[in-house]
């Protein structure tokens, strides 16, 4: 019994303390570049997505087996007016088969209604790879690619802003943002 309540003490003392003290820090940095003037609208706009290990340590977390950034981070793309420009469609039927824990906004659903009349496909086979761990050594990184122009309706000219993020599956319960960069489209 002695042993018992020895350790309900300590017991106490980190259940009534929140648990284990984990880092807020992140340990992960994640980094948008792309071109750096203005770009002709229609042009291909590919965007490096990077993510690296900023921690002092050896590091695992969840990640995609593509170099498709759309489907490693969620993204954040807003256009000139603030919103997220018109998806394509064939991101729209990609997404549909492979985000199932996020529906399509209004703008999706109105959109499938005009390309589909008679009703958006059912998810299809669209294999984009399998999701694991990957380890990061310190300072080391992951790169993926993603290609605005193959996902979005760019046809109006202004400045869009992109940023992605990531869960940090690390125990510090956070998600890292990246920078937000600029992409400016010209008629």
């Amino acid at each position: 019994m002695t042993a018992l309540s020895n350790l309900s003490l300590p017991l106490l003392l980190v259940l009534a303390l929140g648990g284990p003290a984990w880092s807020a820090e992140p340990v992960f940095s994640l980094t948008i570049t792309g071109p750096s003037g203005p770009v002709e609208a229609g042009a291909d706009i590919q965007l490096k997505v990077t993510l690296t290990n900023v921690s002092d340590h050896y590091v695992q977390t969840h990640y995609a087996n593509t170099d498709q950034a759309e489907w490693q981070y969620d993204v954040d793309f807003r256009g000139p007016d603030g919103k997220e420009p018109a998806k394509t469609k064939d991101y729209r039927d990609a997404f549909r088969s492979v985000r199932l824990d996020k529906p399509l906004s209004e703008a999706d659903r109105k959109a499938d209604e005009k390309d589909y009349p008679q009703g958006p496909p059912t998810p299809g086979p669209y294999f984009l790879g399998s999701r694991g761990i990957a380890g990061f050594e310190l300072g080391g990184s992951r790169t993926n690619y993603l290609n605005l122009s193959k996902l979005y309706d760019l046809s109006k000219a202004g400045k869009y802003t992109v940023q992605v993020s990531h869960e940090d599956a690390t125990g510090t319960n956070s998600v890292v943002k990246s920078n937000v960069f600029v992409v400016t489209i010209k008629k």
